[in-house]
């Protein structure tokens, strides 16, 4: 039986293997090169945020890595002065929460390192207003400094542009959580149909899918 093949969509496979690790065997890996997506869910819109590009997140070279899907609630973290720059210890209970601190001050590990020891699972780290050349989707990706090597979760960088959205749900009483997601495929090639014309065979433009090797 002639089977004319309908469509067929190829996978461009792009590796993503990361080495900066074996440079120090006693570091975590960090949140760099993971491909994982971060969702914020404001309570009125769920947005998928990507690293780099175009208002994406910044990675820590410092802290765990993303290996499993996983969401918690978002909560301000205040440290004992109080302020959620966090540059001190944190005496409030983050407990299962990923916690918002305020860039400023000091090394992101020791703001990362003090919301890991009150409990929290992962930290966004949100841009301040200090350098008027930068945009609401100025990012940074964060280096490691005091306390990095003790750093065991993921930690990502936001620029204002979120941190303006992230505050205003808050204070309109939305429940702000978050996701940190790996992408998934499914049904990544169509069945192919039997006997169709070949004037009923089209292309598909502008159809494609990235896969990080992990």
């Amino acid at each position: 039986m002639k089977r004319n093949l309908t469509f067929l969509l190829g996978l461009f496979i792009t590796a993503g293997l990361q080495f900066a690790a074996i440079q120090n065997l006693n570091a975590q890996a960090g949140t760099q090169g993971d491909g994982f997506v971060f969702q914020l869910d404001l309570g009125t819109e769920v947005l998928d945020i990507r690293e780099g590009g175009d208002c994406g997140f910044g990675y820590a070279t410092y802290g765990g890595e993303v290996t499993d899907v996983f969401c918690a609630a978002m909560a301000w973290a205040y440290d004992i002065t109080p302020d959620s720059i966090c540059c001190d210890t944190i005496t409030m209970d983050l407990t299962g929460k990923i916690a918002i601190v305020r860039r400023g001050a000091c090394n992101f590990s020791i703001k990362v390192y003090y919301a890991q020891q009150a409990g929290a699972i992962a930290v966004v780290i949100l841009h301040h207003y200090a350098d008027p050349t930068h945009t609401g989707c100025t990012i940074s990706n964060m280096s490691g400094g005091t306390f990095a090597d003790l750093v065991t979760i993921p930690s990502i960088f936001l620029g204002r542009q979120y941190g303006e959205m992230i505050d205003a749900a808050m204070q309109a009483g939305n429940t702000v959580s978050a996701c940190f997601a790996l992408p998934r495929t499914q049904d990544a090639a169509a069945a192919y149909h039997y006997s169709t014309p070949v004037a009923k065979v089209d292309t598909l433009h502008h159809l494609y899918i990235s896969l990080i090797n992990r």
